[in-house]
């Protein structure tokens, strides 16, 4: 153990790895979590609302208005 903390090559590939790699990947798993969740968050509401006996016209015009949110607060 000793000779991998002495050797400063493997120091140095050490810190990149914790602090280009580990950060990159965790903000890829993060995107893909989140579309993933938010995919299911729509999927719930637009089952709520047909249960709720809303028409398609209606379902859409709800899905749309949040869309138009999301693109005003970028």
């Amino acid at each position: 153990m000793e000779s991998f903390l002495n050797n400063t090559t493997f120091i140095f590939w050490s810190a990149v790895v914790l602090i280009v790699v580990v950060p990159g990947v965790t903000s890829v798993l993060a995107h893909y979590w989140f579309r993933t969740r938010k995919a299911e968050l729509d999927a719930q509401l637009k089952s709520q609302m047909v249960q709720l006996g809303m028409s398609a016209a209606e379902i859409e015009r709800v899905i749309n208005s949040g869309a138009e949110t999301e693109e005003e607060e970028e």
